[in-house]
């Protein structure tokens, strides 16, 4: 699999989950400490195809931002590594809903990334075990109804840190958002 382009552009999307994360959690301030952190409602167990010589399908969605994302992704154990394969993620608008939309009319999507994760200890609310994105250079219009078609996008995850995980998300961003993409 080739590696994937510049440091300096693959450091923002770290830096994205934790400005979402961030501003959800400064919303929810007044909110009982005991609460999970916002990001562990998210995602499902890792340990999607763990043992499995064939490839193991899921299906994918988010909306948000007035953005719908759907499609099916698959996961096959490579030995020391999961391979987890977006064989195919249709985005469109939400005719329902302007979103990010409203002002600018067009959204530019620009990656598409992988993230496990669990709950932390001491102190730290997420223990982030894995991220990566790919990019993806994709315009969408709002009058525009089509959609646009993302995929055969891999993410090699090494197993010492997926067999800790447990959640695992998908997720796209655009125009400086993230939509959560979740497998169902």
């Amino acid at each position: 699999m080739s590696s994937f382009g510049d440091a300096r552009a693959r450091r923002r999307i770290p830096i994205c989950l934790a400005l979402a994360a961030a501003l959800t959690s400064s919303a929810a301030a007044g909110a009982d400490e005991g609460q999970p952190d916002f990001w562990l409602g998210f995602g499902r167990n890792a340990a999607l195809c763990a043992g499995r010589g064939e490839p193991s399908p899921v299906k994918i969605a988010g909306a948000s931002w007035g953005v719908l994302a759907s499609g099916a992704a698959r996961c096959q154990d490579e030995g020391d590594a999961y391979v987890v394969t977006v064989d195919y993620l249709n985005v469109s608008m939400d005719p329902s809903d302007g979103g990010a939309t409203r002002e600018t009319g067009e959204l530019h999507f620009d990656w598409l990334g992988l993230s496990l994760y669990r709950p932390a200890e001491r102190g730290r609310k997420v223990d982030w075990l894995f991220d990566d994105a790919r990019p993806v250079k994709v315009t969408l219009r709002r009058d525009d109804p089509d959609r646009v078609v993302l995929g055969k996008i891999a993410f090699r995850v090494p197993k010492q840190r997926a067999d800790r995980a447990s959640n695992l998300l998908f997720y796209l961003t655009f125009n400086n958002l993230v939509v959560a993409v979740h497998v169902l």
